[in-house]
């Protein structure tokens, strides 16, 4: 479900900021790059975070839920912006969705490999979880 709305943002998101709101392209592309940037810190981040909290018991569960949560907000709000809308306000929205992604694709797919310790009975988890 998420990689429909990573889809969205990256394919019909750029396009409307520019066209409809006005945004330069390359105020868009400095989004993206400054996202991508983020998103190269955040991702081992959350899963160092994910894989203390499960290691001292916890549940990879929350992690999905908050980001769950995050996403919710972040797809309202870059979805159906304000009327006047600034290069702070998309940077600051997406940086948001790409931490809320993170939190629930980081724990998800390790979580996927906790599930079975039998190299063939996960190999199908992962299938499973691909192709559906």
């Amino acid at each position: 479900m998420e990689s429909y709305l990573y889809s969205a943002i990256w394919v019909v998101l750029p396009g409307i900021y520019a066209k409809h709101f006005g945004l330069a392209l390359t105020d868009i592309a400095l989004v993206v790059f400054i996202g991508r940037l983020f998103d190269g810190v955040t991702d081992p981040t959350i899963g160092y975070f994910a894989n203390k909290h499960r290691a001292s018991g916890g549940s990879r569960k929350p992690w999905i839920m908050v980001g769950g949560i995050g996403m919710v907000v972040s797809c309202f709000f870059l979805f159906s912006p304000p009327g006047n809308v600034s290069v702070t306000f998309y940077l600051i929205w997406m940086l948001i969705f790409y931490l809320a992604f993170t939190a629930i694709e980081i724990p998800y797919l390790a979580w996927g490999s906790e599930l079975t310790t039998n190299y063939v009975c996960r190999a199908k988890v992962y299938n499973i979880r691909t192709f559906s």
